[in-house]
């Protein structure tokens, strides 16, 4: 699959695009709404529960750890602590990182489920009692055996990672973004051992002829082996 040129994905594209500008003048009082139905917070110093799968492994950011002995009234007070919010049923609502200035605004991303599988995200700037501005807008969905993660923002740059499956695990992913120009889609194999995923491996070889790691599991993958 062509995911450069392939026409579903455009078409993906331009619905996401019509849906970013549709909901622009009611996104403030979505997030607003939402942050009504939190029955629970966690805490975490970076990215933890991030709307794909490997999101951060496959865009070399490192994951958060677990803050503990956060006081709600406190979780936008910290500058850089990102808060998950859960429904009473345990499923993430929404994500927000404590700004220098909260008067800048807030980075949030709000969930809205389409089914069990699939779901939006609105990346967004909240200014709290305010207004709130979309910066992007995604979308996680199945398509034939595989499935997509998609996104584009207000100026139309767009990006999508496409996930391959084998016997239930994720065993392949393809990406590229728009700003990459006429550069080939990044290709990346998964490796296991006994279900456990040991590394991240681009589908070319570095020109010194090494394997090209882009994440491994430090507990589990020897390089040597």
């Amino acid at each position: 699959m062509d995911i450069k040129n392939d026409i579903y994905i455009m078409k993906m594209n331009d619905k996401l695009y019509q849906r970013l500008i549709q909901s622009e003048h009611i996104i403030h009082a979505k997030v607003e709404s939402v942050l009504g139905q939190i029955s629970s917070w966690k805490y975490a110093t970076h990215e933890l529960y991030v709307p794909a799968p490997y999101q951060n492994e496959l865009a070399g950011l490192p994951s958060g750890r677990i803050r503990k002995n956060v006081e709600e009234k406190d979780r936008l007070k910290i500058a850089g602590l990102y808060s998950f919010g859960f429904d009473a049923e345990g499923k993430i609502l929404c994500s927000q990182e404590a700004p220098e200035n909260i008067e800048n605004g807030i980075i949030t991303d709000i969930y809205e489920y389409d089914d069990a599988f699939s779901y939006h995200v609105f990346h967004v700037r909240y200014i709290p009692n305010q207004y709130t501005i979309i910066i992007s807008i995604s979308y996680f969905y199945s398509y034939h055996e595989m499935s997509i993660f998609q996104g584009i923002n207000a100026y139309k740059d767009w990006s999508v990672y496409l996930y391959e499956y084998d016997k239930g695990r994720i065993s392949k992913v393809h990406s590229y973004a728009s700003c990459w120009g006429d550069r080939e889609a990044e290709e990346y194999n998964f490796v296991y051992d006994n279900n456990i995923l040991c590394a991240i491996v681009g589908e070319k070889r570095l020109k010194n002829g090494e394997l090209d790691i882009h994440w491994k599991n430090k507990k589990v993958y020897n390089k040597e082996g």
